[in-house]
Order: structure tokens, then sequence, then C-alpha cells
């Protein structure tokens, strides 16, 4: 007889053999005893987190379910069905009342966008597997579907707190300009990177933050990560871990996580693949969608700010010069392969009057490599942010802090003096095993496109690089996600 194989700790299934009411429905019964309860603890001053653990137990319930409710019941928040509004949550899953509360979608929604919209509203009453994935390419409308999802579950559940993540400060940003522009955020509501949402900084006496902690509860009914084709299975496994559920949403026509054969985009349960009628006159998504289909761009001006030219030719080198001698925060250069790279990281320090072959302070870096204990914060293959000091630490090391894009953190630690200029990730020189002693990190003026992944801006200068050994769709995603990482400008040297 096979014997039964126990749940990971970090799912639905094992989250409900701990606590076997994590997900049920509150009663009034429950919540009287509950808040009785925490009134006798109050008055004989004991501490409130002896409390949690102990009717967390009892009550079959996460800690942080208990200590949402508490905070509820004590600010009013919770009624009951017989009461004037149906209850608005139940646990941590929120209790969204289709029958009584009709719901009414838009009417210029595409027809694959209503019914995501329809399966997120029916999922989300009862969140089978704790979470959704939805996969949507460039132009199907991806952040407005969030933003009306948003807006509908604040209507029929006005309570229900909703936590929005990305995988850098720099998406967070933009995301949350967004959904304040639709007016699709509202009290309780947060939004950050998920670094943030898992960690909390411990700070010393003084103030200073000597590292980074997990939190023990996201209290949050619902999450909603954007950019999810980023994330790893490393992260993936920690968000999960939580018990609170996750609508992930990426586009499945990008490059796997670097790094990483994990891709939670793989295989979306919910997609959109209906590209709306005002991004069909986007030029970049033209050439997006034309490299998704196809894996091949046409040379050709699509407009007068998103255009291919040939290799070699005048017009290629008029367009090159002109980027990399106005080169700012809001450009990215990309190409196929890491001796490319190096080469062009070269050229654009030169013209940026960068002549020193160390790094200096006000460059930019990029990480090569996750690191998850560093002690100002956690790091990520592919971040990019700039020096803010340097200082050699000994022959192979650097003492730095640099500002990650968007974060306001920055990174402290020891990085190798070796790994700049380099083709490949060093794992170890001269002896000295990197992992051990610090971190790597690179040049970032010019990047591959496998490690552009997450990162956006105004404008793009693509080299195209095709690979012999990649297959057709492999080429395609390769180039879709190159094409998608422009806002406004792409210039693609053929």
């Amino acid at each position: 007889m096979t014997p039964a194989v126990k749940p990971k700790a970090y799912s639905v299934e094992g989250i409900r053999q701990t606590f076997t009411k994590a997900y049920a429905q509150w009663t009034e019964e429950e919540d009287n005893l509950l808040k009785s309860a925490h009134e006798e603890f109050v008055k004989l001053n004991k501490p409130e987190e002896s409390f949690i653990l102990e009717y967390a137990e009892k009550f079959g319930r996460k800690p942080g379910g208990i200590r949402s409710r508490i905070a509820k019941l004590l600010n009013g928040e919770i009624t009951y069905k017989n009461s004037r509004h149906p209850a608005d949550k139940v646990g941590r899953i929120p209790l969204v009342s289709v029958s009584s509360t009709k719901i009414t979608l838009p009417d210029h929604l595409s027809s694959d966008q209503k019914f995501v919209l329809e399966s997120l509203l029916s999922w989300i009453k009862n969140p089978k597997n704790g979470f959704i994935t939805v996969g949507g390419y460039a132009g199907t409308g991806k952040t407005t579907i969030t933003a009306i999802l948003r807006t509908l579950l604040k209507k029929q559940s006005p309570n229900l707190s909703v936590s929005f993540a990305c995988f850098t400060g720099k998406a967070s940003q933009v995301l949350k300009s967004k959904l304040l522009e639709q007016k699709a955020m509202f009290k309780g509501d947060s939004i950050g990177t998920l670094h943030s949402l898992m960690y909390k900084p411990k700070v010393d006496k003084n103030g200073q933050i000597i590292g980074w902690g997990k939190v023990s509860d996201i209290d949050r009914d619902l999450i909603v990560i954007d950019e999810a084709s980023m994330i790893t299975q490393d992260m993936w496994r920690d968000i999960c871990s939580y018990g609170v559920p996750i609508i992930a949403i990426g586009d499945h026509g990008q490059l796997p996580p670097v790094g990483d054969s994990y891709s939670l985009m793989n295989n979306p349960q919910l997609r959109l693949e209906t590209i709306h009628r005002h991004a069909q006159d986007n030029p970049i998504l033209q050439v997006a969608t034309l490299a998704r289909t196809t894996g091949k761009i046409p040379f050709q001006d699509f407009s007068s700010t998103v255009r291919k030219v040939a290799r070699g030719t005048q017009e290629a080198q008029e367009i090159i010069d002109k980027i990399f001698n106005s080169f700012d925060d809001n450009t990215l250069i990309l190409c196929g392969r890491n001796a490319t790279r190096v080469r062009l990281n070269q050229q654009i320090r030169s013209r940026l009057d960068f002549l020193s072959d160390e790094p200096v302070i006000g460059e930019q870096v990029i990480c090569l490599k996750n690191n998850y204990k560093n002690l100002t914060r956690p790091i990520y293959n592919g971040m990019i942010g700039k020096l803010i000091k340097l200082a050699l630490s000994d022959k192979h090391w650097y003492e730095a802090e640099i500002l990650f894009h968007g974060e306001e953190v920055p990174y402290q630690g020891r990085i190798s003096r070796y790994q700049f200029h380099k083709e490949k990730y060093l794992a170890e020189v001269k002896g000295i095993h990197y992992k051990e002693i610090g971190d790597r990190f690179d040049f970032g003026y010019a990047l591959t496109v496998h490690k552009s992944q997450g990162s956006q801006a105004d404008r793009v200068l693509l080299f195209e690089e095709p690979s012999t050994y990649w297959e057709d769709e492999l080429w395609s995603r390769w180039l879709y996600t190159a094409v998608t990482r422009a806002v406004k400008e792409l210039y693609i040297i053929g």
C-alpha cells in the first residue's frame, strides 16, 4: 500500500491540515467568544501574541486570521446576514454575494476580458488551490482588468483589503499610477514589491537597518501579483506559504524568469489574447504582435520613433550614436550575447566619460545573482541600480551601496571587483568562493534580453542577435520580450 503523501506546508492542503478552519466562514458565536476572551486578556494585562497563538489553536485558524478578526471586531467592521448588509469577510477569504449584488461589466470589454472577470469573481467566492493565474499578451488590457476587478470587489465587499505586488519597485510605481488614474485603489489597499510584502526591516537603537525579517502573516484578504512571469519558483513558494488567496497576472508570451526553468505563466488558467483596438494602433504593440506570431520584424519605419534598420548602415550608426550619447535612466540597450553586452557597455561608458576600467560612483550596474540573505535587503538577478557609494575593501572586493530603480532602501554589501567586464558569471576566482563572501554585479548600460525581464524604459535600442541553437518558439519569445520592454520609442538594429 502506497503511503499517503504529506501535503507541502505552504499549500492550501497543508495549511488546512494545520489550521482546520483556516478558510471557513466565521460565525457570530465565534466572534462573541473571541471578543469576550480578548477583553479578559486585556484586563489581565497579558501579552497580545500569547492570546493570538492560544486562540489560533482553539479555533483551528491561522494566527494572522485571529489577529485580523480581532481588529475588525474592535473597529466594528463585522456584520451578519440578518444585519442591514451581508458579511463582507469570511476569515481570510472574501465572501462575495453575487446573488445580492448585480454585476454589470462595462460594454467596451472584449469577450475574453468579460470571461476572465466573471471567472475571477466566481473564483474569489471559493478560491480553489489558493491561487489563480491570468496570462495576457501586451495590449490585451491586463491593467484595465485589474482595475475593474478591484472596483467591482469594492462594491461587493466594501471592507475587502487587497495588496498589489510587483517584482521591482519601478514596476510597482507604474502600476500604482495606473490604478490611481482609474480610481481603483481604496482604503486598506497597499502596493509595493513582493520583497516589501514578505519582509520587514530590523533596525537598531539608532534607527539604522541591520537586516530583514520575514513577516509571520500578511494581513490582507487578497494578493494581486503583477508581472508574474518574473516570479521564480522560490519566490512563488514563499508567497503561497501565507495562505492568502493570490491572483497572479503576467504575460505568457515572454521568456521564463531569468535563471529559472520554472515559469508561472507557462500555462495560465485564464488568458487574455484579444488585442484592443486602441492598442492595434500603437506601433510598438504592432511590432510586438509580429514578433510573437511570426518571429520576424521587417525593415521599415512603423513610426518616426519605432523603426528597424539594417546593421552597418549610416542610418543605423546615427541611431546608435544618438542613443549612446544621450543615455539616461529611461533608456534600455538590449542584445542577445554576453560578448556583445560587454563590448556595448565599454562603448557606452566611453561616451559617458567613464574612462576608468574600474566602476565609479554614479554608474549604472546590474545584479547577476539572487541573494536572499543580504542584511540590508534581498537582491534578485536582473535588478538595475546606481552606485551611490564605492570603496575598495581589499584587492578582491568593493564595499558598495547601490540604489535600485524605484526603491528607497539602498543595497549595502561587498561586491566582486573581478566580475566587471566579464562575459561569464564568476563562481570563484583564485580559490575564493564568491557565494561565501559577496555579491556579483556588472555594468548595466547594455543588457541581454534575458536579464532585461521586469524592466521597461521609454526608449529601447535592440540589437537583434538570433542563436542557431534556439527553436523558433524560443526566438519568438526572445524577440517579443525585447520589444515589449519599450514604452515610447523602439529602434531595432537587424
